[in-house]
């Protein structure tokens, strides 16, 4: 059993958004093409965009502390340019309409505590199919909400691209939120069952609906939302309650010195001594951040 825990989760998912393209829409955002400066290829144009967009945005809601917002958009275009890596030009391609829409809502959002919209992980279509190698999650074609846009996993000492299966299709493993799961005996190519869709990988190796509370499993994959599997899918541990690892405990939660205890939430205070860390986002300035804010911390400031 081959197991895959280091997907993107939402936290990276977030950098791969907003934006207009460089497919060049009408009025919609800018391309780099001064005097003296190579035109930057339409997936880094389209970062670079991003990076314009939620930094806009940023100055409405980080609104504690001094915001720069060139500071934001030089400090998240750093973190784009490495997110790119060696994604091959011909692998993947923008959607124009998905890429402008994403642009507008993304500039009209709450960026600091939000979710980012839709549009803004369909901008970007990968072109390589399952089972292909791949060198970035931006080469592969499933749109994937919560582990990002695409999955670019190593499987068998080379890096290829997940499929992803639904109900009654054949499968190889499953995928929660925190990663993904594969049985490599069940075939090379790896085609997975989406949590979001209420499906895992049952039995005959098609994607079937999660298993409700007191049924028999064999992971926590199997079970059903707010469910873990202890032999049987059992309801999550609720704070205060006993616990035996980190699957057990309801979110929010963290299982401390065999306790389910709860994590400081968006806004409340924090230390990176403590032994439990934030529910959602990081420890900065002595207060948690929401799973978006890392707008006003990359520009100086910090959100209400």
């Amino acid at each position: 059993m081959t197991t895959h825990s280091s997907l993107p989760g939402r936290g990276a998912a977030l950098f791969l958004l907003t934006v207009c393209s460089a497919l060049a829409a009408p009025g919609c955002g800018s391309t780099d093409t001064e005097v003296g400066k190579e035109p930057l290829d339409p997936l880094r144009q389209f970062l670079k965009d991003s990076a314009a967009a939620v930094c806009e945005a940023g100055e409405r809601c980080c609104t504690t502390g001094a915001f720069s917002r060139e500071t934001c958009e030089e400090v998240a275009e750093s973190f784009f340019s490495s997110a790119i890596g060696d994604t091959r030009p011909d692998a993947y391609v923008i959607d124009a309409d998905q890429a402008e829409r994403c642009f507008t809502e993304a500039r009209a959002s709450d960026v600091c505590t939000g979710e980012l919209p839709e549009a803004c992980f369909l901008a970007i279509e990968g072109r390589v199919a399952p089972g292909e190698e791949c060198r970035t999650s931006f080469e592969c074609g499933q749109y994937f909400p919560t582990q990002g846009l695409g999955l670019c996993q190593t499987l068998d000492s080379t890096q290829v691209c997940l499929g992803i299966s639904h109900q009654g299709d054949p499968c190889t493993g499953s995928c929660l939120e925190d990663g993904c799961i594969h049985y490599p005996e069940l075939g090379s190519t790896a085609r997975l069952c989406r949590y979001e869709e209420g499906l895992y990988c049952g039995t005959g190796n098609v994607c079937v609906a999660l298993l409700p509370t007191d049924a028999p499993c064999q992971d926590r994959f199997d079970c059903a939302a707010g469910a873990t599997c202890n032999g049987v899918c059992e309801p999550l541990v609720a704070e205060g309650q006993p616990c035996v690892d980190y699957d057990d405990c309801a979110s929010g939660n963290e299982c401390l010195a065999g306790v389910c205890t709860r994590a400081p939430a968006p806004g409340e205070a924090c230390s990176a001594s403590d032994p439990i860390q934030c529910a959602y986002g990081e420890c900065t300035d002595g207060r948690c951040l929401g799973p978006n804010r890392w707008v006003c911390a990359a520009g100086g400031g910090t959100a209400e």
